[in-house]
């Protein structure tokens, strides 16, 4: 009998143990989803490099993963980047996940918890050779523009009667180097990304930005599968990063507040 109150004794302490880091944690299928961040490429705000991943978005992920970490939150310790297509499709059946470049739109309002907003981005019809391309209606006189694939950008212009001459890639890379061969006439992106891309050397020819198009504010989005607790979590971070003024700190940073 003594043996057995013993071996009860050791079981129970195990499993109070265990309880303060599963309290972190959800649970689907008996799997534990340890939180993460998923990020898909759009320079400047993420941006994949040789040695070390850059932008306003990573920055403002690793600030959010120290904040979680300190809180006591068993979160994984950088940043994962993927093509938009399958982050996307991760945020809407895993727990935990934490994307923070989604735009909003009816469609979307369920699938996600939408916590704050990140950064604004305007969108922008990009050549190489003029004149610019300021409106829709010049827009669908080109026969071929590059676009984000699967992006909510890609579902704007094709519900404009854009279809059949979009060329969608997974990065913002790809289209500059199809803008470089004259594979395509313009390329639909940020100016940001645009002048990103030719200050450091992707862009080969000087980009002709037209008129902004739209603006689209970015939020952080929570998995849907997320538990109530997970989420409050989540949601007490970001505010207290973007109270101290760090998203402030960061645009410009980047120089995403700059007009020209």
């Amino acid at each position: 009998m003594r043996y057995y109150n013993i071996t009860v004794g050791i079981i129970s302490f195990f499993l109070f143990c265990m309880s303060g880091a599963i309290s972190h944690a959800d649970h689907t299928a008996g799997h534990i989803h340890r939180p993460q961040i998923f990020l898909s490429e759009i320079p400047p705000l993420i941006m994949r490099m040789k040695n070390e991943d850059a932008g306003m978005l990573v920055d403002l992920s690793y600030a959010l993963i120290d904040e979680l970490q300190s809180k006591g939150l068993d979160i994984r310790p950088s940043p994962k980047i993927l093509p938009w297509a399958r982050a996307y499709k991760l945020a809407k059946s895993t727990p935990n996940v934490v994307m923070l470049q989604m735009a909003r739109t009816p469609y979307r309002e369920d699938l996600f918890h939408w916590v704050d907003n990140t950064t604004d981005v305007s969108w922008s019809f990009v050549t190489t050779i003029g004149p610019a391309i300021n409106t829709i209606e010049e827009a669908k006189k080109l026969d071929s523009i590059a676009v984000y694939r699967a992006s909510r950008i890609e579902d704007q212009l094709r519900e404009l009667g854009f279809d059949e001459i979009l060329t969608p890639n997974n990065n913002s890379h790809a289209s500059a180097r199809m803008l470089n061969g004259n594979r395509v006439q313009a390329w639909y992106t940020s100016k940001h990304a645009a002048k990103w891309l030719y200050n450091s050397g992707v862009l080969k020819k000087k980009p002709i930005i037209g008129k902004p198009i739209i603006t689209v504010p970015l939020w952080m989005i929570v998995s849907k599968s997320t538990s109530p607790e997970m989420l409050g979590i989540f949601k007490q971070a970001i505010h207290k990063l973007k109270k101290s003024g760090l998203t402030n700190a960061l645009n410009m940073k980047y120089k995403l507040n700059e007009i020209d």
